[in-house]
């Protein structure tokens, strides 16, 4: 079997006689007598390690390439993708996820996985790439189309336009993700609370439009009745808004309901 003893040790933990007993096999052995499989092996054990995963990542690319097993080159472009995140390279990451995803046509094993990694992918290069955001908006938008009963498109997309840092723009999209969690209070009820807290906080604190603030505070409040922040929250705000508008329907009617001129 190719590298038997370094996948032994790979198993066993032993990252340091895995790394060490690959390289000499690498060294001593001929390239024109190297498989598929032993760039295989030799990738996924040194992907692990930072300081290895730019190597592993040129075996796993010679294993892709003489690999003609679907299935086993699925798992290898797998391990490239990840072997790019160990070794630090977003942008590389990106460029080959973008690739296996231009390999496939919708009914491939994997499609959807294809698509989430290069929003994903999109999504981390926005931060200092802001023009990657439309990308990773495509795809999160494809993703909920395609498969709109998992929640991953909804999530991503809504994390998408709140990183995008236009809160009132966002909104829209992180209550479509919340409705879709709604379906399933029980799994993700920490989920609700957090995003309905973020939108309270915004609409209260940064924006002053109370009504809109506790309208998030109650969608708290109809998964977590109790709750120790949204609860009274809620009735403060609610209490202040009662008393405005009998304050406002008072001066109304001193007033014949006709406004002062300004």
């Amino acid at each position: 079997l190719p590298l038997s003893i370094e996948m032994d040790y790979h198993r066993l933990g032993d990252r340091t006689n895995a790394t060490a007993y690959t390289k000499k096999f690498f060294t001593a052995a001929g390239s024109a007598s190297l498989t598929a499989d032993d760039y295989a092996f030799g990738g996924y054990i040194l992907m692990g390690d930072s300081t290895t995963a730019g190597q592993a990542i040129t075996y796993l690319q010679k294993a892709y390439a003489l690999d003609t097993l679907p299935a086993e080159r699925e798992a290898i472009a797998d391990s490239i993708s990840y072997a790019f995140e160990k070794a630090n390279q977003p942008q590389q990451k990106y460029d080959w996820d973008r690739h296996v995803f231009n390999t496939k046509d919708t009914g491939s094993n994997g499609y959807n996985l294809a698509i989430f990694n290069v929003g994903v992918d999109a999504l981390k290069l926005g931060a200092t790439d802001p023009k990657y955001y439309a990308v990773a908006d495509t795809f999160f938008i494809k993703y909920k189309t395609r498969y709109p009963s998992q929640i991953y498109g909804y999530q991503y997309l809504a994390q998408s336009k709140m990183m995008q840092g236009d809160t009132t723009a966002a909104t829209p999209f992180v209550e479509d993700y919340v409705n879709q969690m709604m379906k399933d209070t029980a799994k993700y009820k920490g989920s609700i609370i957090e995003q309905y807290g973020y939108l309270a906080n915004y609409y209260v604190n940064s924006k002053g439009d109370y009504p809109t603030g506790l309208k998030y505070l109650n969608g708290i409040l109809s998964v977590d009745p109790n709750n120790e922040v949204a609860k009274p929250s809620a009735e403060a705000i609610q209490a202040y808004l009662d008393k405005k508008n009998k304050t406002d329907s008072s001066a109304n009617k001193s007033s014949g309901g006709k406004k002062s001129p300004k």
